[in-house]
């Protein structure tokens, strides 16, 4: 049985041919090759996209073999930020929900995606053309891994209401899950005659965040520079607080080191992120008004929260707390020591 399918959609076209041996004992070999030059699938507000497959895809029973290469010639994207939304609990069961008892389809596939020249995407902060090449590999029940590199040929990243600069940036895969490539980019501000950035090494899943500066200078100034745009002894007490949730926020290594220094800078005894039981993260500034009397604040760093914590020393062992926020409420804590 030989049949062949032509479409088009955009300004491209598509054809697919393919032929399927009417033979139930050798389970219905079946080869098919897919060709195509722009055609467009996808136009939605998150998505245009134009591919140009060369595919040659073999079924022989539950097993689907697909090689060749999809080449990206024009690609726009711009994905809705769902960072805030509410996932789904680990421990939810839907009642109900069967094992599907048909022989399931065990898929083996390498297939090279090219990106083109006009490529960009544009979310999460960053705005960019992207190049570069990688080859996605398929086995059953392993996870899918990939091979090449994708290449932020121009980027900007706005973070902190500063536009960076992205160069030599690329995600590089070396056989592992197409989840987590390998990062090694630089984000640059220019202020005057000073440059200062962000080299980003490690992993999308552990990422290894550092400071640098030309001329050089010490990370709380580079920061300084980096978050303000001027020297830190210039800077106010609010500009601290920026700058220390910065380094923590953007897990810079030594940053908890670091943000005890800004602190120190603008006359915090104590700073630090801390985490709440419901799993959410505040950078907490905290000073001593008196030996006995101690006021922390506390800035949520994802979400718009605020909370002001005090602590009086009655006694060595007895305390008096007391916090306002989200909630408000009081403790008295008496200490044993053994």
């Amino acid at each position: 049985l030989r049949y062949e399918a032509n479409a088009r959609s955009g300004e491209g076209d598509i054809n697919i041919q393919g032929q399927t041996q009417l033979n139930a004992a050798k389970k219905w070999p079946t080869n098919i090759n897919i060709k195509g030059k722009a055609f467009e699938v996808a136009r939605i507000p998150e998505a245009r996209v134009e591919i140009s497959p060369d595919l040659a895809i073999n079924i022989q029973g539950n097993e689907i073999r697909i090689n060749g290469e999809i080449n990206v010639p024009v690609a726009n994207l711009q994905p809705k930020d769902v960072s805030s939304a509410v996932t789904v609990s680990d421990d939810v069961v839907i009642v109900g929900d069967t094992e599907a008892t048909e022989e399931q389809m065990q898929i083996f596939a390498r297939i090279k995606i090219i990106l083109g020249n006009r490529v960009r995407f544009f979310g999460y902060g960053f705005d960019g053309q992207l190049g570069g090449d990688i080859t996605i590999i398929e086995n059953p029940g392993k996870p899918t891994t990939a091979n090449g590199e994708l290449k932020i040929v121009e980027g900007r990243y706005r973070a902190y209401g500063q536009r960076l600069d992205i160069n030599d940036g690329r995600a590089f895969y070396s056989g592992g899950p197409v989840t987590n490539p390998g990062l090694d980019m630089r984000a640059i501000r220019t202020v005057q005659d000073i440059i200062v950035g962000l080299k980003i090494g490690g992993s999308v899943n552990s990422p290894r965040i550092e400071l640098f500066s030309q001329p050089a200078m010490d990370q709380a100034e580079t920061l300084s520079y980096l978050i303000l745009g001027r020297p830190m002894e210039s800077s106010s007490q609010e500009d601290g607080q920026a700058m220390a949730g910065a380094a923590l926020a953007l897990g810079l290594a030594g940053g908890d080191t670091l943000a005890r220094r800004i602190g120190q800078r603008f006359g915090f005894d104590e700073l630090r992120v801390d985490t709440s039981e419901a799993g959410g993260s505040s950078l907490l500034l905290g000073r001593y008004l008196s030996p006995r009397l101690y006021l922390s604040y506390g800035v949520g760093l994802v979400d718009a929260t605020n909370t002001i914590n005090v602590r009086y020393d009655l006694t060595k062992q007895l305390q008096v707390i007391g916090e306002s926020g989200d909630t408000h409420g009081a403790d008295l804590l008496y200490t044993i020591k053994r």
